[in-house]
């Protein structure tokens, strides 16, 4: 086996191993960009309903404006283990 022989099946490998990251990368991506247009669509969701919400169920626009609130945390709550993820893959 030839020096060049080697060298050639590295690359191969170390290629296929690149391919793999980069596929597994946009796969993390594509997951992170469906969570929060869900997370998204749940606050935009609230906002249509709060009328309809403050009518059914006869609360007043304090514990609408509550609620919201509570919805906005928790969406800040979930989103800071995504960027801690986001610091350690980047190492």
């Amino acid at each position: 086996m030839a020096i060049g022989d080697t060298s050639v099946a590295k690359h191969a490998t170390i290629s296929a191993l690149g391919s793999e990251a980069r596929t597994a990368a946009w796969g993390f991506t594509a997951l992170a960009v469906t969570l929060y247009v869900v997370n998204w669509g749940d606050k935009a969701v609230l906002g249509l309903v709060a009328q309809d919400l403050k009518d059914e169920i006869g609360i007043n626009e304090e514990q609408v404006g509550l609620i919201a609130s509570a919805v906005f945390v928790l969406f800040i709550v979930r989103c800071a283990p995504a960027g801690r993820m986001k610091r350690w893959r980047a190492r």
